[in-house]
């Protein structure tokens, strides 16, 4: 209300008050005057025009400025091409993290080498080179049979069989046979001790004492004997002291199927010494014909240096074992 005087007693009245300080009379309220907002002005309504002839472009009616609202989202202009090596930054509108991620894609990848790796890998290369050239001329490749003449090359020496010419044993009496070869590992130690119509023996001669250690294979009638009551029979007959260590698994001698033992043994000198030894009996039957193999030889344990394992211990074991498997029954082929 603005200020002026009381209509019922005429007192100035303050600016801004409701009531009358001196009769309490109630000023009636006054209603601020409106503002009046003019309207936009609307764009006419939009004119159908007739349709352009071919020669000309087609005609739009003007539109007034402020007719439609400006568009929510402006799109960016077309990009030029990327350089090599770089990711595209795509737009992203009105998504930021869209746009903080491909942002990111536009970090440039690295496609060269720096100079210095270059030079290092180019000397490396040319020292490696260096060191073939040298290790050629210098090694034994330029003196290999392909590559010299006879005059230059040396012959290489000449070289013993490791097995001498093989020997075939016939028996007049059983007809089996046993092919047997040298062993140049014995050298003069190892000859031939008996030959006869039924068996054929070897002796091998110690290098240390003045031992001889036989070899025999022979042949005989079995009649109702087994390979193990001949095997005790031979062990009981000829070296009743000599004591069983173990059982021979899978003997075979030629085709046939038998069986042996080894077994400790002292045996004496012709000084009297004593020495340590080891006992091999092996025999198999077969059409009436039974052959035994029998072997004496030094004890000597095996170690994990020989390569192999020897059960026996005994060196002779491998000869024995050759001679086993070279024997032919009467009416077998040969092996």
């Amino acid at each position: 209300m603005a200020a002026g005087n009381c209509p019922n007693c005429g007192r100035p009245l303050a600016p801004g008050a409701h009531f009358c300080s001196g009769c309490g009379y109630s000023l009636p309220l006054q209603t601020p005057p409106q503002l009046q907002t003019p309207y936009p002005q609307q764009a006419p309504p939009y004119q159908q025009q007739a349709p352009p002839s071919p020669q000309a472009p087609p005609a739009y009616a003007e539109q007034p400025a402020g007719a439609y609202p400006p568009p929510e989202y402006t799109y960016p202009a077309p990009a030029a091409p990327y350089p090599q090596g770089t990711y595209p930054i795509r737009p992203a509108y009105a998504y930021p993290m869209a746009e903080s991620y491909y942002a990111a894609q536009q970090v440039p990848r690295k496609t060269g080498h720096s100079p210095l790796w270059a030079l290092v890998g180019a000397g490396v290369l040319s020292f490696m080179v260096v060191l073939g050239s040298i290790a050629y001329l210098a090694g034994p490749a330029r003196n290999s049979p392909g590559q010299c003449s006879a005059s230059t090359c040396p012959r290489p020496p000449r070289q013993a069989p490791p097995l001498g010419a093989p020997h075939v044993y016939t028996s007049s009496k059983y007809g089996f046979q046993v092919a047997y070869y040298d062993h140049p590992e014995f050298g003069s130690a190892l000859k031939i001790a008996v030959q006869d119509d039924h068996q054929i023996g070897w002796a091998i001669t110690s290098s240390k004492s003045d031992l001889v250690y036989p070899i025999t294979i022979a042949g005989q009638d079995a009649g109702s004997n087994t390979a193990d009551s001949i095997v005790d029979s031979i062990q009981q007959a000829r070296y009743p002291d000599a004591q069983k260590a173990y059982a021979i698994p899978g003997v075979q001698l030629g085709y046939a199927n038998g069986t042996g033992s080894v077994y400790d043994i002292n045996i004496k000198s012709g000084s009297g010494a004593s020495v340590h030894g080891r006992l091999i009996i092996a025999a198999a039957i077969r059409n009436g014909v039974a052959i035994t193999v029998v072997v004496v030889g030094p004890y000597k344990q095996t170690t994990p240096n020989d390569g192999h394992p020897n059960p026996a211990d005994t060196q002779l074991a491998g000869v024995a074992d050759d001679l086993a498997s070279n024997i032919t029954f009467k009416g077998d082929t040969p092996l």
